[in-house]
């Protein structure tokens, strides 16, 4: 039995690098690659539910970074330890 408390709406920040050269830039674009929509791809198979990742800041296309800050908004503590026990590295590494 897997058992997920509701907590309040609690955001929590991650940093991420990335090679760009594979991606149109941070912020979604429909039919394209961007590393926001990879990230929101990730957290829905590994969380099953819709998570909106929010960047500090944007990238263009083919653009790298290493430490980019992101938000997102967490409401079950169950995330927080599917994000701990399986990593999310392991699920973008693919």
């Amino acid at each position: 039995m897997h058992l997920c408390l509701k907590l309040n709406n609690m955001k929590y920040k991650i940093i991420v690098a990335y090679d760009g050269t594979n991606y149109q830039g941070w912020q979604q674009q429909k039919n394209k690659p961007t590393i926001a929509g990879t990230l929101e791809k990730t957290f829905l198979e590994i969380f099953k539910k819709n998570i909106k990742i929010f960047g500090a800041s944007r990238t263009d296309a083919n653009v790298h970074a290493h430490g980019q800050v992101a938000t997102f908004i967490q409401i079950f503590n169950c995330l927080l330890q599917k994000l701990r026990l399986h990593g999310i590295t392991l699920f973008l590494n693919r």
